[in-house]
């Protein structure tokens, strides 16, 4: 049995309302759409981005619950981009998103 681990993140405002329009869309929870845009969607040899729009003030918390080799596979990615999961996760989705928009 795989052994469970979580992580979270604080996203902005748009961010979380994309999250939540995409959850609308393919029926699945908010987690569980940033779970698969981080293991499934986001092609990591593009540019992770920052997201300077992101406030703590008006920022939507979001826990996930991962398997032991996903949050391991976040932390390394993490460690190289010398930030936080909680900082890599917030930057992939703005990221994605972004991307999606352009």
């Amino acid at each position: 049995m795989r052994k469970q681990k979580q992580f979270w993140t604080v996203v902005s405002e748009r961010t979380f309302q994309r999250l939540r329009e995409l959850s609308e869309e393919t029926g699945m929870t908010i987690t569980k759409v940033m779970l698969w845009i981080l293991f499934e969607q986001f092609d990591y040899s593009t540019e992770i981005r920052n997201d300077y729009t992101f406030t703590t003030a008006k920022g939507h918390k979001i826990v996930a619950k991962v398997t032991d080799e996903e949050l391991e596979k976040l932390q390394d990615l993490a460690q190289k981009h010398l930030m936080s999961v909680s900082r890599l996760v917030r930057n992939i989705l703005y990221t994605y998103f972004f991307k999606k928009s352009e």
